[in-house]
């Protein structure tokens, strides 16, 4: 996936997401895409710190 210059969000359907807590503004954006592409994602980390989930 990564020597990809474009994916589908139902391309990410199987991975796990590693994603910001509930109370940032990026949370629902994220949930919302996953499920216009028919899927709940698999969340197997959330933080409040972007620090934390960033390189």
């Amino acid at each position: 996936m990564a020597k990809n210059n474009k994916i589908q969000m139902q391309d990410l359907k199987n991975k796990n997401f590693i994603i910001l807590s509930k109370s940032s503004l990026l949370y629902q954006p994220v949930i919302n895409l996953c499920e216009e592409a028919c899927f709940k994602p698999h969340v197997s980390f959330v933080s409040d710190r972007i620090s934390s989930i960033s390189r």
